[in-house]
């Protein structure tokens, strides 16, 4: 009885509580992607239709999802225009709740960030966050000046799920991905076509314990070191991970200084050597990987 009690006093706030979740749509009711995110509040959806986009976007620590409605492919965040900025910054301690989905984001030139004193994140920069992107597609950004091509994470736990990261470059170092004292998760994600002087695929630095599960490094080039990935002073973890055609003068697969990659039951194709060979190659079969995530 007292339980039921309790539901009943309850109820109400629980249905008022979804009543006010809103659909917002981008360019139907809003003109600008910006301008929905401005007037959401916790819990809404911003439904974007097909079309590109010339916007700068931030969540604002919003715990919002942002989707495009025809797929990553149909819709593009373009972030080309006079100045430099990333196509997407998540940087006021969003969580897991802020859902970026079927969205691209291309023409990132970064930008400063200041608690760390660089030029990141041409594609997206994350700073001490952990949104979560799904079935996203960052590519043809480029950090000029600076690292992270592609995306740049420096704290946080983010997710990248069924996400494409290709065609970035970076002035500096990580051509794909900077990861920097944070533990990312990317799940069947594909790095393809990147390049920087280290790292094209990605580069992880300083602390981090990404976890690279089913994700596929290709095409990916560095000028100096670690065409696929290169590793600084972190534990990345690769299960069921696959590296081909990744190119770099030392370590074309991986190339690690300090720290040392656990890699699960991940193939490394002709060529992708180890540099340092450094790396915890793990032989036994590792957990089967939980299924690709579909967008609601």
């Amino acid at each position: 009885m007292t339980r039921l009690f309790l539901l009943i006093l309850t109820l109400p706030l629980l249905l008022s509580s979804i009543s006010r979740a809103e659909e917002l749509h981008v360019p139907g009711e809003h003109a600008t992607i910006k301008a929905a995110i401005k007037a959401a509040e916790d819990g809404d959806r911003v439904l974007i239709a097909p079309g590109t986009y010339v916007e700068r976007l931030n969540t604002k620590g919003k715990a919002i999802t942002i989707q495009g409605v025809q797929g990553a492919e149909a819709t593009i965040i373009d972030a080309t225009g006079q100045g430099r900025d990333s196509a997407m910054t998540c940087n006021s301690s969003e969580t897991s709740s802020t859902r970026l989905i079927n969205l691209t984001f291309t023409g990132g030139l970064g930008q400063m960030n200041m608690n760390r004193g660089e030029i990141m994140g041409g594609g997206a920069l994350v700073v001490d966050a952990s949104p979560t992107f799904i079935q996203c597609i960052f590519r043809d950004n480029f950090a000029r000046y600076g690292s992270g091509g592609g995306i740049a994470i420096t704290g946080g736990s983010p997710r990248f799920i069924n996400c494409r990261i290709t065609g970035n470059k970076a002035e500096h170092i990580a051509g794909g991905l900077l990861a920097k004292e944070c533990d990312p998760l990317f799940l069947h994600c594909m790095f393809d076509g990147n390049s920087g002087p280290c790292g094209g695929g990605a580069y992880i630095w300083h602390d981090s314990l990404p976890t690279f599960e089913s994700c596929t490094f290709t095409n990916n080039d560095a000028s100096l070191f670690g065409g696929g990935l290169f590793n600084w002073k972190s534990t990345p973890l690769l299960s069921s991970c696959d590296f081909r055609d990744n190119t770099a003068p030392e370590g074309a697969g991986i190339c690690n200084l300090a720290g040392a990659p656990i890699l699960i039951a991940t193939e490394l194709g002709p060529g992708q050597d180890i540099k340092h060979a450094q790396a915890s190659i793990l032989l036994e079969e590792p957990t089967p990987a939980p299924p690709a995530l579909d967008a609601p």
